[in-house]
């Protein structure tokens, strides 16, 4: 039965790879515009709806690919050697699109993923325990340093899509202020508990790639306009299309 599952597990793995290979060649050819894009923002979404979800897919996949480059166990040397040639492909194709999805979770899942399976199949925790209690002066250099470059790489990945992180941090906020007003029975899938006529006031509201976000009372409301389309339109206070009702 183990020898049946670990079957299962290597077979499920490499459709897996082979999947994420079909997304990332397809993604590629959108980045460069050789297919259409399924979102009118991004260029690059695959075959989702979002450049979240797409990165997100390969951000999953890429641990795999890469515990089957280092360790494939297949007895056949020309299927094995087949196998770790596709999982690299996968891999340099995984690496040139993340970083065009913009996409911040999936770096740091993406990261954090393969650095797991890094850290197995080397040994890096004891080596680095070894490391550390023959060089502690240079262990603890080294220790202040990476800190230092990951509150960079923090600062940075903030920087890159601040009106998007803040907001998000706004939402946090929201939904985070009717949990503590209605704590034990909540406010219902739809009703805010907040009065209909407070509104967050729109010249606070952070605004990204032409949309504007903000929360009324009865829940949260992405208010979207294009630039081009403001620009021939005049203002007022009902301008904005609703694309999203939250809570």
């Amino acid at each position: 039965k183990i020898g049946e599952m670990k079957h299962i597990l290597m077979t499920v793995s490499i459709l897996l790879v082979l999947w994420g290979i079909a997304e990332a060649v397809y993604g590629g050819l959108q980045l460069y515009g050789l297919a259409e894009s399924n979102h009118s923002l991004y260029n690059i979404t695959g075959s989702f709806r979002n450049p979240g979800p797409y990165a997100g897919f390969l951000a999953v996949v890429l641990p795999v690919a890469l515990y089957l480059a280092l360790s494939c166990r297949i007895r056949s040397k020309c299927l094995r050697q087949g196998t770790v040639a596709l999982c690299w492909v996968y891999v340099f194709l995984c690496v040139t699109l993340l970083p065009a999805t913009l996409s911040r979770a999936a770096w740091i899942a993406a990261g954090v993923g393969s650095g797991i399976v890094l850290c197995a199949r080397y040994r890096l925790r004891t080596r680095c325990i070894l490391y550390f209690r023959r060089h502690r002066r240079r262990a603890w250099a080294l220790a202040c340093a990476a800190c230092l470059l990951l509150a960079l790489a923090g600062a940075g990945a903030y920087y890159l899509k601040k009106n998007s992180a803040d907001g998000r941090l706004l939402m946090w906020k929201e939904t985070l202020c009717a949990i503590a007003e209605v704590p034990y029975t909540g406010t219902g899938p739809v009703v805010h508990p907040r009065p209909k006529t407070q509104l967050i006031n729109q010249d606070k509201i952070p605004r990204h790639d032409g949309r504007l976000y903000g929360i009324a009372g009865d829940g949260i409301k992405i208010h979207h306009k294009q630039p081009e389309h403001c620009c021939n339109q005049q203002r007022n206070d009902n301008d904005g299309d609703v694309l999203q009702q939250g809570f």
